[in-house]
This record gives structure tokens, sequence and C-alpha cells, in this order.
């Protein structure tokens, strides 16, 4: 399975969230998250 794929599967299990939410999420912060040094950062730049 592709890693965006993969990745789109994953986040269509948080209540809520649809494909088009999931593609959403993967364009703004891309699949490598390496630049957050953790989820309160992801968060931080989402708001």
């Amino acid at each position: 399975m592709h890693a965006m794929t993969a990745t789109m599967a994953l986040l269509c299990t948080i209540p809520g969230v649809s494909r088009r939410t999931a593609e959403v999420i993967l364009a703004e912060l891309g699949l490598d998250l390496s630049r957050f040094p953790d989820a309160d950062h992801v968060a931080a730049w989402a708001s």
C-alpha cells in the first residue's frame, strides 16, 4: 500500500474525519512530520 493511501486510511479511522478531511490534512502537513517535535507543535501550527 502506498504511504499516502495508508496514512489516509488511518486518518479516516478518526471519528468525524472523512476522506476529504484526510486529504486536506495531508495536503497541509504532508507525510513527513519530523519538522514537528511533538503533537503539541502540530496542533499549534494548525491553529
